[in-house]
């Protein structure tokens, strides 16, 4: 985020904007004219909205917290969710759809790794960084698949499978750990019954 101030009036814009049209339909032009901005102004902090959009959900991460306390990050990361619920509502509606996921993934995968570094004060090994990649992917695959099905989000499933990832997290930072097993363990929560 280059500058606050200019990313809460972009994104109280956005979600004004999309609360009574589609995400497809909102473009720059309207983003900077709900915010009384150039659209020259606008460009000097973002290439486009998606970029924008990234911002959104790099917040949405880094207000969660702490990465590894899975138990306490799900629900504040549902709270976050929840509050800008109409956007995700929106991004689930929208032929970006894919593009968006992949945002979202690449955001929390990015906010993930700085907060374990930050947790760990220590760089992670390529093979762990596989490894948070994995949980993560499967952490907002398990969101995703809730919100796009409208099923209750902090169901007993989506926690046990946070609790999990609680778990696991203490064998991925062993030195030890591979990422084959770190894999293996999370396939078996994930389609546990």
């Amino acid at each position: 985020m280059q500058n606050k101030a200019v990313y809460i009036k972009c994104k109280q814009a956005l979600l004004s904007l999309i609360k009574r049209t589609s995400f497809d339909c909102v473009g720059i032009k309207d983003v900077v004219s709900e915010c009384g901005f150039s659209r020259q102004y606008f460009y000097r902090f973002y290439a486009d909205k998606f970029d924008l959009v990234y911002d959104i959900f790099e917040e949405g991460f880094l207000a969660a917290g702490d990465i590894f306390t899975f138990e306490r990050f799900v629900p504040q990361f549902l709270r976050e969710i929840e509050k800008n619920a109409v956007l995700y509502r929106k991004i689930m509606e929208s032929s970006y759809f894919f593009d968006l996921y992949r945002l979202f993934f690449t955001a929390g995968r990015a906010s993930a790794i700085v907060l374990a570094e930050s947790a760990f004060l220590r760089k992670f090994s390529p093979e762990q960084e596989a490894g948070i990649d994995f949980l993560f992917h499967g952490l907002v695959s398990v969101l995703f698949e809730r919100l796009m099905t409208g099923k209750v989000v902090d169901s007993g499933r989506t926690i046990k499978i946070a609790a999990g990832f609680s778990r696991e997290l203490n064998f991925l930072f062993r030195e030890t750990a591979t990422t084959e097993q770190i894999v293996y363990k999370m396939k078996k929560l994930y389609y546990e019954k």
